[in-house]
């Protein structure tokens, strides 16, 4: 039967036992005098007496009752409960899986083991439910050491900044209305941000530097170091593998580039700064990128020659390729002659025609990945010939009725029709133009089944042809992709570059858990139906007290 005080505060009345020590050891005893009459008593004047004021303490029943009667007293107010025998609850615990918990993640299974110990004690049974804050499930069970075993084993603390308000959701969820739900963080959250929910923080403010992120071009490489404190520090860096350390000197949350030369006969390195309690920001791993390089097979055409050359370097890295046996081909359409193209092309209405009005009309642009944010507003374009617009057909732009941009899936490739005249018109100069080129040979470059080497951030998914989308890992490290065949069809370098989970100032501890514990054991408390007895106790005890105390003694009568 786990036993508790409802009323902690009462047993201060255990402090009436002193007092009444003290005044029995003040009060002094009397003596009897028989006397024949009346008279023969002499009126006598007070008077002070000195020497010892305190007795010895004598042994008399009236003491002890009044020792008691203060312990009932005691008793009574401290509100005697225990915990149901029958009573169970629910506790689900959130453990933030921020990135930023990895400093502080020994402190945090520590506190949890403490608070939840205190959580347990307010309930016979308890079923332990622990989820992460994206509400991925890390552990349950009815043990609580179990539990806490499985949770040292499965949280890693990996994640980028994240919202968690779908995992307290579910932990409400799962709770239930007599449940309890604890978030586990570094920081005290904010009232609109955990309401309703039951917080310990385990974080602390330190300082931190780490990279934020790097790039390689032009045969070498640059990186960002970036102090995340608020003190002014020499941070340490070098190459791993080199002995020697180089120091910078950083201002309280300044940044400084580093930038050197890609070493000979290599083509990955790894930057090391000092180690310090958050691991995270402390090595950044790069390769040498190797982007898929298209081959693009132009139509021969004088009038769309110059477009063609531009289109080309867009498309970059490209290469020309043979009819029929490039990636992606450059053709024009002519109503007179028309002809089909095979397989991914970009696609271009030509009308010799002199003489067109402009098309009139609003223009309009379909929701689409191609057209995210292109303003299409300033284009001119004529009454032209158009390619046939027909079913299966996605329009991109539109000028009234007509679609003026759409793409067609032949041959299991898509294919960009420009349904207009683009050398008639002005939208070679609208920066539109060039963009939606390039995201087309993004996209033909994406969906191509060849070997690529990038540097990625951690946790980064990746869409990998042959293979589908991957996730790089959320420890900075080098990784691969292979094919169906083993075939090596990805390799990168996944770096830390969530800046805000490297910053640690505002990081504290705290722990609102009591007031959820009282709740939840008070809720499960038994034993306040001895509250009367308790009452009549100490009303018996008082009574007996001043019939011992109180009451006039009563005399015979004497007959003179």
């Amino acid at each position: 039967m786990n036993f508790f005080f409802a009323n902690p505060w009462g047993l201060l009345a255990l402090l009436g036992i002193p007092a009444v020590v003290v005044i029995h050891l003040l009060r002094r005893k009397s003596r009897r005098v028989v006397v024949s009459t009346l008279f023969l008593l002499e009126r006598a004047l007070p008077s002070s007496e000195g020497g010892r004021r305190f007795r010895l303490l004598q042994n008399s029943l009236p003491l002890w009752v009044q020792i008691f009667a203060v312990i009932a007293l005691a008793w009574l107010l401290a509100r005697p409960r225990w915990i149901d025998s029958q009573s169970t609850q629910t506790v689900v615990a959130v453990f933030d899986t921020s990135a930023s918990m990895e400093a502080f993640r020994d402190e945090t299974l520590l506190a949890a083991s403490r608070e939840l110990d205190r959580v347990k004690s307010a309930s016979a049974k308890t079923q332990w439910i622990f989820l992460r804050s994206d509400a991925a499930r890390l552990a349950a069970g009815p043990e609580l050491s179990a539990v806490l075993a499985d949770l040292e084993k499965n949280w890693q603390p990996v994640l980028g900044t994240h919202d968690p308000t779908e995992a307290f959701r579910l932990a409400r969820v799962l709770a239930g209305q007599k449940g309890a739900v604890i978030y586990f963080t570094d920081h005290p959250p904010g009232p609109d941000e955990a309401a309703g929910v039951s917080w310990v923080a385990s974080g602390d403010v330190m300082e931190n530097t780490g990279f934020l992120g790097a790039g390689v071009q032009d045969g070498g490489w640059n990186a960002l170091l970036k102090n995340f404190g608020s003190q002014a520090r020499e941070a340490r860096w070098r190459i791993a593998g080199q002995e020697q350390w180089q120091t910078v000197s950083l201002a309280p949350g300044g940044m400084t580039e580093l930038s050197g030369a890609w070493p000979a006969g290599g083509d990955r390195l790894v930057l090391e700064a000092e180690e310090d309690r958050f691991t995270l920001d402390n090595r950044l791993p790069l390769l040498q990128p190797v982007p898929k390089s298209l081959t693009v097979h132009a139509a021969e055409s004088a009038e769309f020659r110059p477009l063609f050359e531009q289109l080309l370097r867009i498309a970059e890295p490209a290469s020309r390729g043979l009819a029929g046996a490039s990636d992606v081909s450059l053709g024009v359409y002519s109503p007179l002659t028309p002809q089909t193209q095979k397989g991914a092309a970009l696609i271009f209405v030509e009308d010799s025609a002199k003489e067109q009005k402009p098309l009139s009309g609003l223009i309009i642009a379909e929701n689409h990945p191609l057209m995210e944010n292109l303003n299409w507003q300033g284009l001119v374009a004529r009454d032209t010939f158009g390619m046939p617009f027909r079913e299966g057909d996605s329009a991109l732009l539109w000028q009234g009725s007509r679609p003026l941009i759409f793409l067609r899936t032949q041959d299991q490739s898509s294919q960009l029709v420009f349904n207009f005249d683009v050398r008639r018109s002005n939208a070679l100069r609208l920066p539109a133009f060039a963009l939606l080129a390039h995201r087309f040979f993004s996209t033909v470059r994406t969906n191509k089944v060849a070997p690529e080497s990038a540097n990625v951030e951690t946790r980064q998914q990746i869409p990998v042809a042959g293979v589908g989308e991957i996730r790089a890992p959320a420890v900075p490290g080098f990784f691969a992709a292979n094919g169906a065949e083993g075939t090596p069809l990805f390799d990168g370098a996944a770096h830390f570059a969530d800046a805000r989970e490297s910053d640690f100032l505002k990081a504290s501890s705290g722990s609102n858990v009591q007031a959820a514990v009282e709740t939840i054991r008070q809720s499960h408390a038994r034993g306040e139906f001895l509250n009367p007895l308790w009452a009549v106790l100490l009303a018996g005890l008082m009574l007996w007290n001043w019939f011992l105390t109180g009451a006039p003694a009563v005399r015979p009568h004497v007959a003179g």
